[in-house]
């Protein structure tokens, strides 16, 4: 296990998030098959950087869990209520 932290990067600033990549790297490559976050609002911080987790879970299959719920990204019905979920906290800001 391993925790990826960006926190001291602003979700604004555009600026390079070293964790991030590392993990999507991870990802890629089989090092990670689940990732645990508080809510998927906080995981990603751009409808882009979601797309990348769902195109992600379509090339290598992985668990997403949230505090909120457990989240299976190989279920369609499920890939847009997490769609939905990141689109309001969007909305929100």
């Amino acid at each position: 296990m391993d925790v990826y932290s960006d926190n001291d990067v602003s979700a604004y600033s555009g600026s390079p998030r070293p964790a991030w990549r590392r993990l999507l790297e991870d990802i890629e490559t089989g090092t990670v098959d689940a990732i645990a976050c508080w809510h998927v609002d906080r995981l990603t911080r751009s409808p882009r950087e979601l797309e990348d987790v769902i195109d992600l879970a379509d090339d290598s299959r992985f668990s997403l869990e949230s505090d909120t719920s457990a989240l299976n990204l190989s279920d369609n019905l499920q890939v847009w209520d997490i769609r939905s979920m990141v689109e309001a906290w969007l909305y929100r800001c």
